[in-house]
């Protein structure tokens, strides 16, 4: 039986798209264990998990990043995200990186860009293969990093199917107002800025922009610009459960989404579940993932952005043939497609562990 140790140490980091990853490939391998594969999950110290047949859990605390030989030794160590803390590489041990983005060669400036792009290319001289998120995150690594032939799969992320699940109205809800939603990180990438000047435009609708409130500077801007445009329809939430996510997207008028920079984008598909009008940036990854399936803003004019969601509105609410094609495209973001990539990916690694190719 191959050894295979899937690193899932940022699993407590709550609403955040990495631990989102690492909670659905957990609950692929848990659903779907392979019988050929006895899995090792590395977990923080303090998260229990109950061990099952062939799948146990590590318990590991920081200092271990400098020990190695405290870590356990296996056929194949898959690095679940490219900043990794933990590895230990014996003689046979093959190593997977899954890569996010390269988000930092877009958002620091050339030093900063540099020294991340130098550290990664380590990371990725020593290690055996590759996953990315998205066929653009796969372009980039091809572009910034020196393969030296090694493989890259691009496996996209499984996005958690919604419908099922429950809704909860949020409290901050306004009563009777058509509404647009939007969700992610508060940073400047995300651009939630961009949408102020749309909402000025569109005193009908309220916006509520939700997700953690990451940076105070930035939070301090949007206040700032609301204040200055004097809008009444734009609501800042900060962080909000699932089920509350889920309510917003089952009632939006639309999904706004001109985030800059991203992998993958999974609010984009989340929303795509529920049916929302999807619209979104022609930025990185984001074109890809919408599939064809959302209004692509070309550029962040406020009279354009404007322009572009008051024309498609109409047309996308009342399209019920290309919503329902839009709902089973979301849909073919499953688990099991997901899992049997990277199982099969772990299979061909430990192939080649144990002849020591």
């Amino acid at each position: 039986m191959s050894s295979v140790l899937i690193d899932a140490s940022l699993i407590h980091y709550a609403n955040t798209g990495i631990a989102n990853v690492m909670r659905s490939l957990l609950t692929g391998i848990e659903a779907h264990p392979e019988a050929s594969i006895d899995y090792k999950i590395l977990v923080p110290h303090n998260h229990s998990f109950s061990a099952r047949e062939n799948i146990s859990y590590v318990p590991v605390r920081k200092w271990q990043k400098f020990v190695p030989p405290s870590l356990p030794r296996v056929d194949v160590w898959h690095s679940t995200y490219q900043s990794f803390r933990f590895l230990r590489k014996a003689k046979n041990t093959r190593q997977v990186i899954t890569v996010h983005d390269l988000n930092f060669l877009y958002e620091k400036n050339a030093y900063k860009a540099k020294f991340h792009l130098d550290r990664l290319q380590q990371r990725v001289d020593r290690a055996d293969a590759l996953v990315t998120i998205s066929q653009f995150v796969a372009n980039d690594i091809k572009k910034h990093i020196k393969l030296n032939d090694k493989p890259v799969e691009v496996i996209y992320n499984c996005v958690e199917n919604l419908q099922q699940h429950p809704a909860t109205q949020p409290s901050f809800y306004q009563q009777d107002a058509p509404f647009f939603f939007t969700l992610g990180a508060m940073r400047r990438k995300k651009n939630f800025h961009t949408l102020l000047d749309v909402m000025a435009r569109i005193p009908d609708h309220q916006l509520y922009i939700c997700g953690n409130l990451d940076d105070k500077g930035y939070i301090e801007e949007l206040h700032q610009k609301i204040a200055a445009l004097k809008l009444n329809n734009v609501h800042i939430c900060g962080p909000i459960s699932s089920a509350e996510k889920i309510w917003l997207y089952q009632h939006a008028d639309a999904f706004l989404f001109p985030s800059m920079f991203e992998g993958f984008g999974l609010p984009v598909i989340e929303a795509m579940q529920f049916g929302a009008p999807v619209f979104t940036s022609n930025m990185t990854s984001l074109p890809e993932v919408a599939g064809g399936h959302a209004v692509i803003w070309e550029n962040f004019a406020p009279d354009y952005m404007t322009e572009m969601l008051l024309e498609n509105l109409p047309r996308l609410k009342n399209d019920a043939i290309n919503r329902e094609k839009m709902i089973a495209y979301a849909t073919s973001f499953n688990l099991d497609k997901n899992i049997q990539q990277y199982v099969s990916l772990y299979q061909r690694l430990a192939t080649t562990s144990a002849s020591g190719a």
